[in-house]
């Protein structure tokens, strides 16, 4: 009886310490950064963008999208989408607060993305945890593929990831497909692997230059395959990854 109440007095005192929350309700742009949200131990957020969209970012508001926006609390944007001006607007009216952080899978760039929205939500971060152990596995499993220390040619969006797997970048290419000088270049570029954007695949041209390196498309926004979290993105890409290079040795 005396744990019972030693709880229900420790209950409050966690609230007010933001400690027990499951944060506001919270509007997230795209399966990123709702991920983002989740990691930071927000638990009630509601995605803008289908997460079956090839390119989230490119998600225009709809009528259908006024009743979650009047209802949130907290909206949560990359910045680059093609909403941005919309939800600004929204925000400055309704009173609900717009956060904007960086998305990237670059190790400390997630954990400040994280860290600031648990700041501002009033929840604890501890989806950080899983994102950790994911980088940890991932990294085994390369080195287990013998991938470890791979050459590598990037797209410019997955250079943190390809340095994070323990890759030696060899060469940068993107956003936009590289033109004839840019080819050129990279031709002479030896690399076993090519890593492309598979959100907005940029890297065809070089197939003709790199015939004998392997091509495999990676993603940022979950959804794929079942891909909800940011631990399932990096466990996935580091699979494409492994896969890829499997198919060439066979």
């Amino acid at each position: 009886m005396r744990k019972i109440l030693l709880v229900f007095m420790i209950l409050p005192c966690l609230a007010k310490m933001g400690l027990w929350a499951a944060g506001p309700r919270t509007l997230a742009s795209t399966a990123w950064t709702a991920a983002f949200c989740r990691a930071a131990g927000i638990t009630d957020v509601t995605v803008l963008a289908s997460v079956y969209l090839l390119h989230p970012p490119d998600y225009e508001l709809k009528p259908s999208d006024i009743p979650v926006l009047m209802e949130a609390e907290l909206i949560v944007a990359g910045g680059y989408e093609a909403m941005m001006e919309r939800l600004h607007t929204h925000a400055s009216s309704s009173g609900a607060r717009l956060v904007q952080i960086e998305t990237s899978y670059d190790p400390a760039i997630m954990t400040k993305s994280v860290e600031t929205l648990a700041a501002v939500a009033g929840t604890v971060p501890a989806g950080l945890e899983a994102v950790k152990l994911a980088w940890q596995e991932a990294r085994r499993q390369i080195v287990m593929a013998g991938l470890g220390g791979a050459r590598v040619i990037v797209h410019s969006f997955y250079v943190p990831f390809a340095q994070e797997m323990g890759f030696e970048v060899q060469g940068v290419f993107g956003p936009m497909p590289p033109g004839p000088r840019s080819i050129a270049e990279l031709a002479e570029i030896p690399a076993m692997i090519i890593i492309d954007n598979g959100h907005n695949p940029a890297a065809d041209s070089l197939r003709e230059v790199h015939k004998d390196s392997v091509f495999v498309e990676l993603i940022n926004f979950p959804g794929q395959d079942g891909t909800v979290e940011l631990a399932d993105v990096i466990a996935y890409n580091a699979g494409v990854l492994i896969k890829g290079a499997s198919k060439k040795e066979m």
